[in-house]
């Protein structure tokens, strides 16, 4: 199954990690959102590529782990480009902390 990541945070990063350590046969194309990252684990892992958009991502994956910031979130879902078969698998992950610059 190819699994996509957008967003390639601390979060996304580490279950990424976590997965292929634990020798997860699966393919995970991430989105260049965090190139360093995102570079940083294709390098690491044989079974991680980096696409070259969020769209490359939604289009070749099973499963895609959004893991952005929720304004960004929207804006990634409502501008995606869909064929009309609408069979990904879309989970989103964010954290449960509000107001910490309050």
């Amino acid at each position: 199954m190819k699994i996509g990541v957008i967003g390639t945070g601390i979060m996304a990063s580490y279950m990424v990690m976590a997965f292929c350590d634990y020798k997860c046969e699966h393919e995970f194309i991430l989105s260049p959102r965090n190139k360093e990252k995102s570079a940083y684990l294709a390098n690491k892992y044989a079974n991680v590529t980096v696409a070259e958009n969020n769209q490359e991502v939604l289009d070749n994956c099973e499963v895609v782990i959004l893991s952005v910031l929720p304004q960004k979130a929207e804006e990634i879902l409502t501008t995606a480009k869909t064929d009309g078969d609408i069979s990904t698998a879309i989970i989103e992950i964010r954290t449960a902390i509000n107001g910490l610059t309050e």
